[in-house]
């Protein structure tokens, strides 16, 4: 039995229990961990480093930690300076999607549900979800890396101007890690209105662009938000081009799954720990 009842994951229907999910979660972070010992980096877990053939028998929580902790002790420069030839690769890749794909095939849609209760959008504003980990960054620079991490372990680098966010994670758990840019648009004006839900009352949409080249890669998140009697619906979408394999398709509805799961979680956690 799942220690959030408040929060409901619907997966191709199937409900998914938080600690499932966190499963998944401490194995994608394994993968992080097991890249940059690749890389001959130190993996580090409550301040300590750990050697190589220990890091694969920590609990679920442990490979979490140590994963959002080795990247803080990186930093991001560190970070995307190791993983310049994995950019070169994933770019190759999608430049070979997109030259796959019909020109006018229709995107592949994918859609994963989150239901919980006795949120609403106004609370979600209202919480402040930072951990206070303690590095050389700035409050400012720790405080968005530290959200990102806590989300995700394949959230490597994210920073945000204006309407553009700079990320570098691992879509759909397929190949290597994608250093791009997420535009951040209307997605009305981006001719998504028939995908939106008429109940819907904040909308998360963007656009994917190579940062190397600003290829286009024809890729769209649209989430949504939908307030109910008892809280909050959360429509989370992902529009790709034909030419994607489906089983990256499949492996970024859990890439959703852990990262909102997640936020929803830390958030729930900080209602719990308020008094009445």
């Amino acid at each position: 039995m799942t220690i959030y009842p408040e929060l409901t994951v619907t997966i191709d229907n199937r409900p998914v229990q938080w600690e499932e999910i966190k499963h998944w979660k401490a194995k994608r972070a394994l993968v992080v961990l097991q890249l940059f010992a690749d890389y001959g980096q130190k993996v580090i877990l409550k301040n300590q480093t750990l050697l190589q053939d220990t890091f694969h028998d920590l609990s679920d929580d442990d490979l979490i930690q140590a994963a959002k902790e080795t990247k803080l002790a990186l930093g991001p420069n560190k970070i995307l300076e190791l993983l310049q030839d994995e950019f070169k690769k994933s770019d190759e890749m999608w430049h070979q999607i997109i030259a796959r794909t019909p020109q006018d095939a229709p995107l592949k849609e994918m859609h994963i549900q989150l239901d919980v209760k006795g949120l609403t959008i106004a609370k979600i504003a209202q919480i402040n979800i930072q951990n206070g980990f303690k590095t050389g960054l700035s409050n400012k620079e720790i405080a968005i890396l530290e959200k990102a991490y806590d989300l995700h372990p394949e959230h490597y680098v994210f920073s945000q101007k204006r309407n553009i966010q700079d990320v570098v994670e691992t879509f759909g758990e397929y190949g290597s890690p994608t250093h791009f840019n997420l535009m951040m648009l209307d997605a009305k004006e981006e001719k998504f209105l028939d995908k939106i839900d008429p109940r819907t009352k904040k909308i998360i949409f963007g656009k994917g662009l190579l940062a190397s080249d600003q290829f286009d890669i024809q890729q769209y998140a649209l989430h949504q938000f939908i307030p109910t009697k008892d809280g909050l619906h959360v429509d989370l979408g992902l529009f790709a081009p034909a030419g994607v394999p489906d089983a990256a398709i499949v492996g970024h509805q859990r890439h959703f799954a852990i990262e909102f799961s997640s936020l929803f979680i830390n958030i729930l956690k900080q209602m719990h720990s308020q008094p009445e």
